[in-house]
């Protein structure tokens, strides 16, 4: 069974009877995009060939290469008399020269191919790859779809489910790792009570507990992420300058991190 919401079920549905030549999911990290490529593919046609990033030597971060995409000339190359799909899961990852061989393939496809990607940064996408295809935001689920969800997998603890609602906040695959990662939960569980002291203490608290997360670049990213999107919460409950300059140093600390800068050197300045 899939989650999703009414909205967007409506929507795929009204596809279903002339698939669009290439869509494009969007949305944040745990929304559950890849399940939800590969169960609209089931819906609309075959699936046929899955592309995801893969880690090479040289990077320490998984791309789509050029190679990858087209390799697709080839696998696509059959014609067949029913729709058949191709899924470019983080198609973000895609290289540029990957980027410009996948608009090839959306100008000129074969019979009966069409393409889902998924994307959690839409906006690394080229604006030609983008136009080709039919954009979809997909959103969260409902309150009543997470806790439905919960109890399928077992989760009948009130006092775990109220704490997976607040973390997953409406997104069907986190929700699925918190009730079946008893080691991820505890992680996430612990990560929200550093939250928490983050936000309520002072410049030197605020400065341990970066500090804390701050022994590798993956570590202190995700953790700036979950900062970031409880701090999003309070300031739509409660709109605050304090809150709205913490937010704006967070965003600068994180693409400073992720420009490689000195993990520690930029937790200090940020913090001061």
């Amino acid at each position: 069974m899939i989650y999703i919401a009414d909205t967007l079920a409506s929507s795929l549905n009204a596809l279903s009877e002339t698939p669009p030549q290439a869509v494009l999911l969007s949305g944040p990290r745990g929304r559950g995009l890849m399940h939800l490529a590969k169960y609209t593919a089931g819906q609309w046609g075959t699936l046929e060939h899955i592309v995801q990033p893969v880690s090479s030597k040289s990077s320490t971060a998984a791309s789509i290469s050029v190679e990858a995409i087209r390799d697709l000339y080839t696998q696509t190359k059959t014609k067949s008399k029913t729709a058949t799909f191709v899924i470019i899961h983080d198609a973000d990852a895609m290289s540029l020269p990957a980027q410009n061989a996948l608009l090839k393939l959306l100008e000129e496809p074969a019979s009966n191919t069409h393409f889902i990607l998924t994307t959690h940064a839409p906006d690394r996408l080229l604006t030609t790859v983008r136009s080709r295809c039919q954009q979809m935001i997909v959103p969260p689920i409902t309150t009543s779809q997470s806790k439905e969800l919960l109890q399928s997998l077992g989760q009948t603890n009130e006092t775990k489910q109220r704490q997976m609602l607040f973390v997953a906040e409406g997104n069907p695959a986190e929700l699925f790792r918190l009730a079946t990662d008893e080691i991820y939960f505890k992680e996430v569980s612990e990560q929200i009570e550093d939250v928490k002291q983050f936000v309520s203490g002072d410049s030197y608290a605020q400065f341990k507990t970066l500090l804390k997360y701050s022994a590798t670049r993956p570590q202190c990213l995700e953790f700036i992420a979950r900062l970031l999107t409880v701090m999003d919460r309070l300031v739509v409950s409660s709109p605050k300058t304090s809150s709205i300059l913490r937010i704006e140093k967070l965003i600068e600390l994180k693409e400073a991190i992720e420009a490689n800068g000195n993990i520690r050197l930029q937790i200090a300045a940020s913090v001061v």
